[in-house]
């Protein structure tokens, strides 16, 4: 079901590109270059903002899964890097002091 899915959607997409006037074929080879093309663009573009997207999926469906409505997914997350990043710059200071 989820490969009819992805077909279709692929479908969509390159009818879209074709009547916007753009090659179907070079826009392909574009997504696969940025995304995978080499290992720094998988590290930087790929991976950083699907890791962020993935955890947070994963903690909704958790808590969706036990029976708790989750709508702050984004809130949290946003909470959860600010107190990281504020962590990470007291222990920083206090360590290397």
């Amino acid at each position: 079901m989820y490969a009819l899915a992805i077909v279709v959607v692929a479908l969509i997409a390159a009818a879209f590109l074709q009547i916007s006037g753009y090659s179907v074929a070079q826009s392909a080879s574009a997504l696969w270059k940025g995304a995978f093309g080499s290992l720094d663009a998988f590290v930087s573009s790929t991976l950083v903002r699907a890791i962020p997207l993935l955890i947070m999926g994963s903690a909704i469906a958790l808590a969706l899964r036990v029976g708790v409505f989750n709508i702050g997914g984004d809130g949290q997350f946003l909470a959860g890097a600010s107190a990281m990043q504020h962590e990470a710059g007291v222990t920083s200071v206090t360590q290397s002091g």
